[in-house]
């Protein structure tokens, strides 16, 4: 089956989820990698106090698809998700 030719955003904002970051940015590119030609991962660092940006770098060498937006302070998901959206290149956008 021929992948479908079309810029898909996905979205993850996180606060302190430095334990599941890797495993969502891993998961989430294999699934995307097997259905379209072109994607984006954004991951949305809304205000982490722990090490989340820490365990990201690595991860944005290792994954060429991986955005990284730090919000300079914690905000509501309200406004990190119109953040996000004003980031997204997709033709879709899944939050």
């Amino acid at each position: 089956m021929p992948k479908i030719d079309i810029l898909v955003s996905v979205v993850g904002i996180v606060r302190d989820h430095v334990n599941i970051l890797p495993a969502f940015i891993d998961e989430t590119s294999k699934l995307l990698d097997r259905h379209y030609a072109n994607y984006e991962i954004i991951v949305v660092d809304n205000g982490s106090i722990d090490d989340t940006n820490k365990v990201l770098q690595p991860l944005l060498g290792r994954y060429p698809c991986v955005r990284h937006l730090r919000l300079t302070r914690t905000t509501n998901d309200e406004i990190a998700t119109i953040a996000c959206l004003d980031a997204a290149i997709g033709d879709f956008v899944a939050l």
